[in-house]
């Protein structure tokens, strides 16, 4: 039997297994170690590192902390990053890390040491199958998933994307910025399709500690408009799919709850967030954040376009400039010429930012991933 659960929990997060999350503190503990990460077996570890900061200080102004950092073992075993680079983000390969032990993560930030408690890796739950629907405006994408024997009642997703898009104008015209001389464009293109990467901001918990378990559940763990880049040509997703124990699963479920209200550093009521990490040389120092041990597991799947509603750019947003003009300032604003554009006042050129003509320019690649090719999947309707 299989029973359909819809969880959408909005959230800002850097990446899989790991949530930040907004405290509150005394704008007098400015510069108070804040330290989150994910213990992977089996994948890559990751330590975040910052400073709480006045939220009236600038951008360039705020420090971030560089340390050097660790995962530790219940054998006694220690895997550090292989970097002597000191780092805000440290990541440590743990692809040797064995199912069922303790971990922990060690950090040493001017000149103290932090380590988080001891945690217990959860058995990965299995993602048996991606598929995508649509009800004409969304584009929806579903997991089917399996949890593991000896389930802690709590589990998490993540997702990288990845898709090729076309730029949004293909130009009719050049113009060569020695003579500032427009000329028909002779050549294809090569600028108008791009692949481009992103990674989830959102992450899916679900909490099924009271449920009847059944063979499977399916997730709604994604949606984007029909109208969106995402469906010019083909889509992939890679969908993470994490165990979580209890006390990680309050405390992220905290943490999303503080950011959907709009919580800052000085939020109501964060002293429910209780983390796991303390200062080992200063019992009594303040530190903030928490460290979770996950096994992982991973899937692929692709879409053709095949729910795309094609909007055609307007003319409306290109700036027009008269054909006897010539268009300098326009062009080191990195602004590029577009297509003739008919008015009430006669013919002008119209000029758009380079992000509309090339794809690279619009936050692409033109270098294929290695995987695009594996395969696309069947759609569910």
């Amino acid at each position: 039997m299989k029973k359909t659960i819809t969880y959408i929990l909005a959230a800002v997060f850097a990446v899989s297994c790991v949530y930040p999350f907004n405290p509150e503190i005394n704008v007098e503990a400015d510069r108070m170690v804040v330290v989150d990460g994910s213990i992977v077996v089996g994948g890559t570890s990751t330590v975040n590192l910052s400073y709480v900061t006045n939220l009236d200080k600038t951008k360039e102004t705020i420090l971030k902390p560089k340390a050097d950092a660790w995962i530790e073992d219940s054998n006694g075993n220690r895997f550090n990053s292989g970097s002597s680079i000191m780092s805000d983000k440290v990541t440590i390969p743990t692809t040797t890390l064995k199912p069922g032990l303790q971990y922990r993560a060690g950090v040493k930030v001017d000149g103290d040491t932090y380590y988080s408690d001891w945690v217990q890796s959860e058995p990965a739950p299995e993602i048996k199958s991606i598929d995508f629907t649509s009800d004409g405006n969304l584009v929806y994408v579903w997991a089917d998933v399996k949890v593991p024997d000896g389930h802690s009642g709590y589990v998490g997703f993540s997702f990288e994307e990845c898709w090729e898009f076309h730029a949004e104008y293909y130009p009719d015209v050049t113009v060569d910025p020695m003579t500032w001389s427009y000329e028909p464009l002779m050549f294809p293109w090569p600028y108008y399709w791009c692949y481009k990467y992103d990674q989830s901001r959102q992450n899916v918990l679900w909490d099924y500690s009271s449920l009847q378990i059944e063979d499977s559940y399916s997730f709604k763990v994604h949606s984007f408009p029909c109208t969106d880049n995402r469906n010019h040509k083909k889509y992939s997703i890679l969908l993470k799919a994490f165990a979580l124990s209890k006390d990680a699963y309050l405390f992220n479920k905290k943490t999303q709850e503080m950011s959907e209200l709009g919580g800052d550093l000085f939020s109501p009521d964060p002293g429910s967030l209780k983390g796991n990490v303390h200062c080992e040389n200063q019992p009594d120092k303040q530190v903030y954040g928490y460290v979770m041990a996950c096994e992982a597991t991973s899937k692929r799947e692709f879409l053709p376009s095949i729910y795309q509603k094609a909007v055609l750019p307007s003319d409306a947003f290109l700036i027009e400039i008269a054909m006897d003009d010539m268009p300098h300032y326009y062009y080191d604003l990195n602004y590029r010429p577009v297509k003739n554009v008919q008015s009430e006042d006669g013919t002008y050129m119209g000029w758009g930012p380079s992000r509309c003509i090339d794809c690279i320019a619009a936050g692409g690649t033109q270098t294929e991933p290695d995987f695009w090719n594996e395969k696309t999947t069947p759609v569910v309707n």
